[in-house]
């Protein structure tokens, strides 16, 4: 499905992108990815510790293009949060270094409540989530500037059926 609908994936283990490089190779092609750095969040990610290391190995796979960095903050609500912090300090010593940045076009680790309370956490592009479904944080963080919900969703009723009281749906 990725090849063929040209969907950008995260790749975030080795078996995965040979899988997907021998794919495209099959096509003639060569399949654009991001790859995801854990930093902290610790879900679907390659360990920052061997990080250098994989991104090499996968940057060498003839049918993928390494196009986008990524990491993902395990805590963004909070204002002062070391954590979050420690997880841009690692993220930034990683996309930094010169020979990376030969690589990568793309590079994020923020999102919409990093953005707009510390910009600082921009690299070159923020993945915007609640913000457009018009939601706000939590009940006690609330953004500092007015959202609203940028799209709906919609759907057409195919089908409209009775069932007995007690039956499974």
């Amino acid at each position: 499905m990725v090849i063929k609908y040209k969907i950008t994936p995260t790749v975030c283990a080795i078996d995965f992108a040979k899988t997907l490089s021998a794919e495209a190779v099959k096509k003639n092609i060569r399949v654009p990815i991001h790859i995801k750095i854990g930093t902290g969040m610790n879900r679907l990610w390659f360990q920052f510790e061997t990080a250098e290391k994989d991104i090499k190995n996968i940057s060498q796979l003839s049918g993928l293009r390494v196009e986008g960095i990524y990491s993902h903050f395990s805590n963004a609500f909070n204002k002062k949060d070391s954590a979050t912090e420690e997880q841009f300090k690692k993220f930034s010593i990683l996309i930094k270094k010169p020979e990376k940045n030969k690589i990568f076009q793309i590079m994020y680790i923020s999102q919409t409540v990093r953005d707009i309370w510390f910009p600082k956490t921009q690299c070159n592009l923020v993945r915007f989530g609640l913000a457009m479904y018009g939601l706000q944080p939590s009940d006690k963080v609330k953004y500092p500037l007015p959202i609203r919900q940028c799209f709906t969703w919609k759907a057409k009723i195919l089908q409209i059926k009775e069932i007995k009281k007690g039956e499974y749906v």
